[in-house]
């Protein structure tokens, strides 16, 4: 089966690190979501996710919260934001769950 044709079920968390510090940009847990187009970030950095494609908002399909499910052009897309000029490094860290259709 090609990977297009699977359905993924993705918890995405994003950290920002500096040699000082490091601070949670963005956590999505998608249980907050405006409809089912745009899913809130619990860090209230205003990095807000909008759906594209085929993506969708898995209720209770996550491994903690809800998830998002992705099939071959579904996205989450994120408007450019100072919080996302990243200068040192970067932590990403999710769940992927890959099911058959």
């Amino acid at each position: 089966m090609s990977y297009f044709r699977r359905l993924f079920t993705i918890g995405v968390l994003l950290v920002l690190t500096t040699a000082i510090s490091f601070a949670l940009k963005a956590e999505y847990r998608f249980e907050l979501c405006d409809g089912n187009e745009t899913t809130k970030n619990h860090q209230n950095t205003g990095l807000d996710g909008t759906l594209g494609g085929d993506a969708n908002i898995s209720i209770n399909g996550g491994k903690i919260q809800n998830g998002l499910s992705l099939r071959g052009n579904g996205m989450m897309s994120v408007k450019h934001n100072a919080n996302l000029d990243l200068v040192n490094n970067l932590t990403i860290s999710f769940w992927v769950n890959p099911k058959e259709n």
